[in-house]
């Protein structure tokens, strides 16, 4: 209702319920953290649960340079940010 109204784009993130106060900061990084995922892996997505972001979550957090490593085993020289539009709808779903 809020992008129909307002006009622009919406979505939602969140992390572990909590029950203390001092345990809101970490439920507060876990929705942060989907929402970063979320633009990533799961573009289609308007909410976001931080428990519910099973492999992405684990790709999100690991090193730069070892995605690198991969990608180029994966695709030698050939520059992966040159993949036309089609089979990036492929590989995204």
């Amino acid at each position: 209702m809020l992008e129909t109204e307002a006009m622009v784009r919406a979505s939602a993130a969140y992390g572990t319920i909590v029950t203390e106060l001092k345990d809101l900061s970490k439920s507060y990084k876990e929705a942060r953290m989907a929402m970063d995922v979320g633009r990533i892996f799961y573009a289609g997505r308007k909410i976001l649960s931080y428990n519910e972001l099973g492999i992405g979550r684990l790709i999100y957090q690991l090193p730069v340079n070892l995605c690198s490593m991969f990608l180029h085993e994966i695709f030698g020289e050939y520059d992966p940010s040159l993949i036309d539009q089609e089979t990036l709808a492929t590989i995204q779903t």
